[in-house]
């Protein structure tokens, strides 16, 4: 296909009588309007294709969905990729030396006139192109699970499996989670609990009349799914049939995380004639501050948490729903009731709120514990019990136990802080340019809520804010060129890795202001801080601030000052950690001093004793506390000390890290957390080489067959010089082109090799699609002449490449630069020579091809008898032998889906640069020892050989 790389094209688009055929199958309706660099272009179309790049290699596959551009001479190439997708792949357009690179592969551009020069692919080509691309219907079947909507399955927790997926937990762990789980089993039958509470009233606003519309018609792949889930929510009590109600509210399902169905009642308009009585919700804000770290995390899932709570029967009415089955109506608290929320939040936080370590948000509930993991498991055992007295269930396959980095409202939290959830991250990088009023709040809204995460995220979104303002609803958004740059970059920031650490509560926080600001000091008193005046001669920072001018200056002067500003910055590797070496004699005083100063201080005690080796000594006058003549660093500075030493000493591995901490300084565990140090260390772990991780799955063989399979492969072009002897007697050195065609018998080994026509690129431009026809069938009659027509058929072909190298050097010893001949093509006799080569020579089998074949020898008339069981068993048992040594050499470590992991760079090295990727998430694990990972919408298909874990 002819394909444009366009950074004047907004977004990405293809032909539209490329795909127009399969629009009505895959296409989805969406109105967008592109500038291209030939102006606006209108698409009404979108389709999702997998997309592959030959030229830079093919492997990886790219997943993105393309606008339809309907008017057959709109864009002038069968695909644009525009900034949409050059930016999520991070594809390099080097116009300084006219190439293009991406994963590290460079290729040429093409001129404007080469490219039109040669001939379009035909219409054919471009089908079974694009058949390539999408899923094809019968595997769309396979996994129609997928997109259809799954029934619900409530059923007694298998609590082994449960406690076996708690991956974090070592063995001893995992027996006493499973001791805790199975002394409260009841809670885990997967039925539905009753709580054991007053049932809900629902109150009516003055004047309220009662609600009844249509029920929403239900898609026919989804219907019998629907009406199970109905009569099961009326089984379980849930629901009960109502035949006469003046109430009636539609509803319909949607799939949940695991494709299950979910029951969404549609009360928009029941909710406007109900009494909300507003309970206390937690901010999430203020929920993640206050977590301040923990060692174990667990979340925790209630059976239907809404449904265990009664109503109250003159309230149930008001709940009905209308179905084309019938009408039904709730007995319970329903979900998508504007009071249900407040019910639930204040009960569950009447019934566990006061639990040590415990956080709810609505039916988020988090237990975290700060001490040993058999504390934590007291606090899970005061939950369960609290659960079990008030009559409610746990859906324990959807619970987490033991978990040191957990997602929670959004979050990926854990002992050292907080990180937004790639999920979330992944769901803004996928969007859409918005397009109404609508649309352009709730991406802002998206962003804002990860507000403390992003630097510059006010500044970025400035342009798409005001496009906003002052619209509603449908109301269209008309896109400037500042608001395409600023959506880049906005995609472009929340990619960026971010992580906040909690708030340390120990430590004082100053603030420093003009006198003159006193609406800061009136929101601030209710706080109760101590305010103190300090005279403008001595608080220099805060009052020049505040009497500053500026000059006038021109918006875009400021945006270009910033720009290169973040560049200096960017390029001289500034970081605020290091600006200051940690260990200063006053901050490391004022730090012992906090430690000294702290309930039970263990240091206080060391002190004490007179054997401890440690003593208070002045140095440089200040008195710090010394182990053994060496500083002894508090656990407030560890990390800053690790960080400090780790960078300015240019990233060296932990024992030397800890032994050079060691000259000078001393804390306990020192050693280990310096190695713990390095192993997260982002920079080590892309710049350094490491012992490979994970084993390799012995492969599995059948029992060796003759010609049951045939492996074929097309090598070359090999060139080589040689000596041609001219009409005149004149010899001339010519260069010789090679292409092969191999076709292995793998149970044999026995082995063919034959020529196919070699072809210049000039000889290929003049026809296209008359060389592809006479090519494909040139290589059926080559495979059918050399294979077929003298061997029994095989039962399949199989595209696979043969040792190419091997035979690249039996070519190159013929030693064709001093051979001479008088014909035009030499290779028939050479590429003869080599076959017999190859099936002479004695193989791993035991045994050479030829004898195998035929029982005899190629060179003496002597018998060799064939075992073909012994000789299968010989080669498994060699396959062992040759997958435990390569495995001898590797850390055993299992891969999980979801991990992060680095893929080592596979072309040729400069001596300091990265050998690593940026992280990869798994996607799937293969059992040929492959995985799929991804990375943004790129995926790939690799080794384990190729990857290691990433230690964050």
């Amino acid at each position: 296909m002819l394909i444009l790389f366009d950074e004047g094209a907004s977004g990405s688009m293809i032909k539209g009588d490329i795909v127009q055929e399969f629009l009505e199958e895959f296409g989805i309706e969406q109105n967008v309007e592109y500038m291209t660099g030939a102006g606006a272009l209108a698409c009404n179309k979108r389709i999702p294709l997998q997309v592959t790049f030959d030229e830079f290699g093919g492997a990886t596959r790219i997943n993105h969905e393309f606008d339809v551009d309907p008017n057959p001479e709109g864009i002038g190439y069968d695909m644009i990729i525009g900034r949409d997708l050059l930016n999520k792949l991070g594809i390099d357009l080097r116009h300084s030396d006219k190439t293009i690179k991406w994963n590290d592969v460079l290729v040429p551009m093409k001129s404007f006139s080469d490219i039109w020069e040669a001939k379009h692919p035909t219409r054919q080509e471009m089908r079974a192109t694009f058949l390539r691309s999408v899923e094809p219907k019968a595997t769309r079947e396979e996994t129609e699970r997928v997109t259809k909507i799954l029934d619900s399955n409530y059923e007694k927790a298998n609590l082994e499996e449960v406690v076996q997926n708690a991956t974090s937990l070592n063995r001893e762990q995992k027996q006493k989670l499973l001791k805790t789980l199975k002394k409260f089993e009841s809670l885990f039958d997967g039925t539905l609990g009753q709580w054991k509470t007053d049932p809900v009233k629902i109150e009516l606003k003055d004047g309220a009349k009662p609600v009844n519309a249509r029920w929403y018609p239900v898609p026919k792949i989804n219907k019998e799914t629907f009406k199970k889930e109905l009569m099961r929510l009326v089984e379980i009590g849930v629901l009960e049939v109502v035949h006469e109600s003046e109430w009636g509210t539609p509803v319909f399902i949607i799939p949940k995380k695991e494709g299950t169905v979910r029951f969404v009642t549609d009360f928009q308009k029941v909710n406007g004639q109900v009494v909300r009585k507003p309970f206390p919700i937690p901010r999430i804000a203020d929920t993640l501050q206050n977590i301040e770290g923990f060692t174990f995390a667990s979340a925790l899932d209630l059976n239907m948490g809404y449904y265990t709570i009664p109503l109250a029967e003159c309230s149930k009415d008001i709940t009905t729903i209308v179905t084309e089955f019938g009408k039904f109506r709730y007995n319970c608290s329903p979900m998508g009731m504007v009071v249900s929320g407040d019910v639930f939040q204040s009960k569950i936080y009447d019934l566990i709120g006061d639990i040590e370590g415990v956080r709810t948000y609505i039916d988020d509930i988090l237990c975290i514990g700060t001490g040993t993991f058999d504390e934590h498991l007291l606090q899970l055992e005061e939950i369960f019990q609290r659960f079990e007295n008030a009559g409610l269930k746990v859906n324990a396959p959807k619970c987490s136990f033991g978990l040191q980095e957990i997602p929670y409202l959004g979050y990926i939290i854990s002992k050292d802080g907080l990180r937004p959830d790639p999920k979330k991250v992944q769901g803004i990088v996928d969007l859409h340019k918005p397009q109404t009023a609508k649309e352009m709040k709730s991406l802002i809204g998206m962003i804002q809520f990860y507000r403390d995460m992003w630097r510059r995220r006010s500044h970025i979104l400035s342009p798409l804010i005001d496009a906003a303002a002052g619209k509603k609803g449908k109301m269209k958004i008309t896109w400037t060129e500042e608001m395409d740059d600023a959506f880049i970059q906005l995609k472009q920031m929340v990619t960026e890795e971010v992580f906040l650490t909690y708030p340390d509560w120990i430590y004082e926080a100053t603030l420093s202001e003009s006198q003159r600001v006193m609406r800061c000091r009136l929101l601030l008193e209710e706080f109760g801080p101590n305010i103190i005046h300090i005279a403008g001669v001595d608080n220099i920072v805060a009052d020049t601030l505040s009497r500053l001018k500026s000059n006038n200056v021109e918006e875009d002067e400021i945006e270009s000052t910033d720009t290169k500003v973040q560049e200096l910055f960017a390029n001289r590797r500034v970081r605020s950690i290091q600006a200051d070496f940690p260990l200063e004699k006053k901050l490391l005083h004022e730090e012992q001093q906090k430690e000294l100063k702290k309930r039970n201080s263990k240091i206080k005690k060391l002190l004490d004793e007179k054997d401890s080796g440690y003593k208070l000594k002045e140095l440089d006058g200040f008195e710090l506390i010394m182990y053994e003549n060496k500083v002894y660093v508090p656990e407030t500075l560890r990390e800053s000390t690790l960080n400090w030493y780790h960078y300015y000493l240019n990233h060296p591995g932990g024992d030397r890290l800890g032994n050079t901490i060691k000259e000078t300084c001393y804390w306990k565990g020192l050693s280990n957390q310096a190695k713990d140090f390095v192993k997260t260390c982002g920079v080590c772990q892309q710049y350094k080489n490491k012992r490979r991780y994970g084993l390799i799955p012995a492969k599995t063989i059948k029992e060796l067959v003759p010609w049951r399979t045939v492996h074929v492969d097309l090598i070359g072009p090999y060139s080589v010089t040689a000596k041609q002897i001219q009409p005149g007697g004149e010899v001339k050195e010519v260069e010789l082109k090679l292409t092969c065609m191999t076709m292995l018998d793998p149970a044999t080994g026995w082995f063919e090799i034959a020529q196919v026509p070699y072809y210049s690129i000039d000889e290929v431009k003049e026809d296209k699609d008359d060389f592809i026809d006479k090519t494909s069938a040139r290589i059926s009659l080559i495979f059918e002449q050399t294979w077929l027509s003298r061997y029994p058929r095989p039962e399949e072909v199989v595209s696979k490449t043969y040792q190419s190298g091997e035979l690249q050097n039996m070519i190159q010893t013929k030693q064709l630069d001093s051979y001479e001949f008088d014909y035009i093509d030499p290779w028939g006799p050479i590429l003869s020579s080599v076959a017999w080569a190859i099936r002479a020579s004695y193989h791993s089998l035991q045994a050479t091809p030829a004898q195998l074949v035929f029982g005899r020898d190629m060179m003496f008339n002597l018998s060799k008898a064939i075992d073909w069981k012994a000789i299968t068993e010989r080669k498994r048992q060699q396959i062992a032998r040759n997958n435990e040594r390569e495995n001898a050499a590797c850390i055993s470590h299992v891969y999980q889906v979801g991990d992060r992991v680095l893929k080592k760079t596979n072309r040729i090295l400069r001596k300091f640069s990265k050998k690593k990727s940026d992280p990869y998430q798994i996607l799937a694990i293969h059992n040929n020892g492959t995985v799929t990972i991804q990375k943004g919408v790129t995926q790939d298909r690799v080794s384990i050989r190729r990857i290691e874990p990433y230690n964050e």
